[in-house]
Formats: C-alpha cells, sequence, structure tokens
C-alpha cells in the first residue's frame, strides 16, 4: 500500500514509519522538514504545514496514497480540515489522539494513580479538559500553548478562539477585571512583529533560565555574557544600539531602521 505519514517525525511516528517500510508499504511522509530525526529514512517526501495542507492537495494528489495516518489532530479544526482536504483523495483515514485525553494521564498530573496500565482504546477519558484552569492563573498560555509552538500564524489557527470562547475567562473579563482570553495571543503576535527584524534575543539576568528557553530567547547571566556570545558570532565589529523601550513597543520602521544583529535584554 502506498500511505500518506501527516508529521510522523516525533516518537511513535519514527517507529511506524520503521514498522510499514518492514513490511513492505510504501510512505509518503507529509511535515515542515523543520526535523532532523527523519534525515536518515529513505521515504517520499512532501514538505508543508499541515495547517495549510489544502495548498497541497496536488503534490497529494499525485503521491497516490491508498491510506493516510494523521499524527498531530490537535482538535476537532485540525481534524476537520485534513478530511475536507484529503476527500475523495484516499481510501482511509486515521487520526491518532493524544495519551492526554485520558483520565490516567489527568490524574497523572495531579500526583493521584490508580488507572489501570497500559491503556486501551476503551479506557475512561479525563472530563478535565484543561488541568491547569483556575489553578495557575495566568500561566495556561505559558503551559499549554507555548509548550506546543511559538509561530503566530500557528497560535491563531490552533488555540485562539479556544481561548476567546472560554466561559470561565469571559466570566474574568466581564465581571473580575481581567484581561481577555485571547489578550496573551495578541501579545505575542506584537512580539512576533518585531521578533521578525531581530537574528537573536540574549535576555540577561532571567530568574529562571527555563522560561526564556520556553520562550524561544537565550539565557546569559550578565551583560559582559551577553556581548560574549554575540561577539562569537558577529566578530569584533559590532555595534551596540540601547533602546529606551523594547522593540515590541516600536513601530516597524523604528526597528528596520535601526538594522539590529542582536537584542540584549537585561531584566
Amino acid at each position: 500500500m502506498r500511505i500518506l505519514l501527516i508529521g510522523g517525525s516525533g516518537f511513535i511516528g519514527r517507529r511506524v514509519v520503521a514498522c510499514l517500510q518492514q513490511r513492505g508499504h510504501h510512505v509518503i511522509i507529509f511535515h515542515r522538514g523543520q526535523t532532523g530525526l527523519l534525515a536518515e529514512v529513505d521515504a517520499e517526501r512532501i514538505t508543508g504545514n499541515r495547517l495549510e495542507i489544502d495548498r497541497h492537495i496536488e503534490s497529494i494528489v499525485r503521491a497516490r496514497p491508498d491510506a493516510t495516518i494523521d499524527f498531530l489532530p490537535w482538535n476537532d479544526t485540525d481534524t476537520r480540515r485534513v478530511v475536507d482536504a484529503l476527500n475523495g483523495r484516499t481510501g482511509r483515514v486515521v487520526h491518532l489522539s493524544s495519551g492526554d485525553v485520558y483520565r490516567a494521564w489527568g490524574n497523572f498530573l495531579h500526583g493521584t494513580y490508580g488507572e489501570p496500565v497500559p491503556l486501551d482504546e476503551q479506557a475512561p477519558l479525563r472530563s478535565d479538559l484543561y488541568p491547569y484552569a483556575g489553578t495557575r492563573p495566568g500561566m495556561e498560555h505559558y503551559d499549554k500553548v507555548l509548550a506546543e509552538t511559538r509561530d503566530p500564524r500557528e497560535m491563531e489557527i490552533r488555540f485562539e478562539e479556544d481561548f476567546a470562547d472560554r466561559k470561565e475567562y469571559i466570566e474574568a473579563y466581564r465581571h473580575h477585571h481581567a484581561y481577555h482570553g485571547a489578550h496573551p495571543f495578541y501579545v505575542w503576535y506584537w512580539c512576533g512583529l518585531a521578533l521578525r527584524h531581530l537574528g537573536r534575543v540574549i535576555v540577561v539576568g532571567a530568574k529562571k533560565r527555563e522560561v526564556v528557553e520556553r520562550l524561544g530567547f537565550e539565557p546569559a547571566s550578565s551583560l559582559e555574557e551577553a556581548w560574549r556570545m554575540a561577539g562569537e558570532t558577529l566578530g569584533g565589529d559590532y555595534s551596540i544600539t540601547h533602546l529606551s523601550i523594547p522593540p515590541i513597543f516600536a513601530t516597524r520602521g523604528q526597528v528596520s531602521n535601526i538594522e539590529l544583529d542582536y537584542s540584549i535584554f537585561e531584566t
């Protein structure tokens, strides 16, 4: 069979690729090409983002898949997007859901156990869809969204509507002086605009290095270390520009005219 894999570069996908090829199936991998984990795999490839799979229909039709396995259906919108794009173009689509849907995983997050393992298809599902909601105020965007992606477009498609329509966020916004549920997304979009004009961001003096890294930046313990990090790449011929405000508050013209190679923030 000719089998199209959407994703396939992660823990499960790589093993599925190996298993299918061992059984003599022809594998076609549709992925973004941003990971080197599949570099050694001899398989036909289609490079693209599953969020824009409809733009790659011609390539998929040429691949002639008999069946498709989707490794990344995050929600019903993701699933429908793939189904609509592949309708009539493949014999069957298998969507692999995450183990995160099961009650055992929710119990694990809260430090309680007792569920039978290994899980099967009939294992009870967890009703707590958002385990961080209400327990870590203001942290769900950090814990849920940034753990998955820092791409503004992907955030918008996958998460923004869900956060905007969440009942507890609407209640907090209307009656408890909270920001709107979509507010963190727009703050990140503003950052994304500025980051397009920066080659690298170094944060000095952050209390938690893991937070800096989650944001996609690089931590430095001192300004001297930051200068050294920048100098290792730029060499000795570079200039320093001090902005009185972070780039996210500057206009597109202000940032692009400075032509920054690096941005160093001191916290």
